[in-house]
């Protein structure tokens, strides 16, 4: 074990019984359920009309940044350990402030202090991501994180129903979830809940992930199969109410990344096989159902059977995304800067093109590795946890949390060619937290795929 320590220095540091003490492990522990349970749960807080709204759990930073400070300083915390999202961070800002000036002197673009709001919203995916990443004991942490999935799972669901079913108690929640009146539109005539994270089409994307998450669960044997499929049912109905035609193809590339992930695994992949069995009928059933009572809502499942000819497909490639591809090629490689002035209003429905837009091929570069990143991690971890027994409680929980981050980025990727991911204010914190905790998992499980096979060490 000393040589595995030594040649691979975050095993030692991961056994907090030598350094890092119990209560900076409880601080994390906690932090971290807190934060998320904040982006499943609380809603946008509004400071001005000329500010941008801001979440709870962006907020919830600076305590959690004091608390580590103040362990740090008396000696209960260890310091950051380096990763490369530090890097990224920092080049992306670069490529934003390069940008910004190329726009401003080079094309002539009007500069608005609105433009450097851009500076943080490049750094709170590295504030997130190593909230996730430094979490004490990571199995603990994780386990704490499937309680809150539980919990907060349940609430977003519950509340989509009301919406669902018009009651009293969604009517007087609406004032501090709506994302606006053409979303109160929607559920009005078209019924498209959008629960806690005040649009259906993001609703949807946070609903690819939680059931990306409960089934990983049940192949995992985390916590009661019972309890998993529930959850899984529940999401899936929830799902259908959204009547996100998008967020139901994401969901297919997840389950079949849940599938393609379990074919290394001994004797799990039919058990997955049946799962996500289940989880298609479930789906199916409540579309029928769902659809049945509602017209509108079966009308746009139903165009499903030819998605590049709907409506909103035929409204991007026609319009907003050729409108894009010519900003793009007036300034292919430094972008036009934020350039607020200009592309306030007008709305792409693609981050890629967006950041292409803004930022030039050299910013989108950039950009890329904020997934790439994350993505070669997590690999790394399910690559480690195929030679070892997930049936230990701890390995599984690991290898749960790196197949989680694993489904959720390729399906990030794919979500930015026609929603966001990076700039999505209600899914910032929740996924790239979880990026963390994949990244962490990862790496304790290339430790103990060292510990148990330490001929592989050179």
């Amino acid at each position: 074990m000393a040589t595995v320590v030594q040649q691979f220095p975050d095993a030692e540091r991961s056994e907090q019984s030598g350094h890092a003490p119990d209560i900076a492990c409880l601080f994390g522990k906690v932090g971290v359920a807190a934060t998320l349970t904040l982006c499943l749960t609380a809603p946008a807080v509004i400071l001005g009309s000329g500010l941008p709204w801001l979440r709870a759990e962006q907020l919830a930073l600076i305590p959690v940044c004091l608390v580590y400070l103040w362990c740090l300083l008396v000696g209960l915390a260890e310091p950051l350990r380096p990763h490369a999202m530090f890097v990224i961070g920092a080049a992306y800002c670069v490529c934003i402030l390069t940008s910004l000036a190329y726009g401003a002197w080079g094309l002539g673009h009007p500069v608005l202090y609105r433009d450097f709001y851009e500076i943080p919203k490049a750094l709170l995916p590295v504030l997130f991501f190593t909230l996730g990443f430094e979490t004490g004991s990571i199995e603990k942490t994780i386990r704490w994180l499937y309680a809150v999935l539980l919990v907060g799972t349940t609430l977003v669901c519950l509340y989509a129903w009301a919406q669902w079913f018009d009651l009293d108690i969604a009517r007087n929640l609406s004032r501090y979830y709506s994302g606006g009146e053409h979303i109160d539109v929607a559920l009005a005539h078209y019924r498209r809940v959008y629960s806690t994270m005040g649009n259906p089409n993001v609703l949807a994307q946070l609903l690819t992930w939680l059931i990306g998450a409960f089934a990983l669960a049940a192949s995992f044997r985390i916590g009661y199969l019972l309890f998993n499929l529930a959850m899984l049912s529940m999401c899936g109905i929830t799902l259908v109410m959204t009547g996100s035609r998008y967020g139901l193809m994401e969901t297919a590339l997840g389950l079949m990344l849940v599938l393609a992930l379990s074919l290394p695994r001994k004797n799990a992949k039919w058990k997955t096989l049946v799962i996500l069995v289940l989880v298609v009928a479930a789906l199916a059933t409540a579309s029928a159902y769902l659809g049945s009572g509602n017209r509108p809502t079966l009308d746009r499942l139903l165009t499903l059977s030819d998605p590049l000819r709907t409506d909103s497909v035929q409204e991007r490639l026609n319009r907003l995304w050729r409108d894009a591809s010519h900003a793009i090629l007036q300034s292919p490689w430094f972008g036009h800067g934020p350039a607020k002035a200009l592309f306030t209003g007008i709305i792409t429905d693609s981050e890629h093109l967006d950041v292409l837009k803004e930022f030039g091929f050299f910013g989108f570069v950039v950009y890329a590795c904020f997934f790439v990143y994350p993505l070669t991690t997590v690999w790394k971890g399910i690559r480690a946890s195929h030679a070892i027994s997930s049936r230990d409680p701890d390995i599984a929980l690991l290898s749960w949390a790196a197949h989680l981050a694993m489904v959720m980025v390729v399906t990030a990727v794919t979500m930015g060619i026609g929603m966001s991911v990076l700039y999505n204010e209600p899914l910032r914190a929740y996924f790239w937290i979880w990026m963390g905790v994949g990244a962490s998992a990862s790496r304790a499980l290339r430790r103990f795929s060292l510990t148990a096979h330490p001929e592989t060490l050179s």
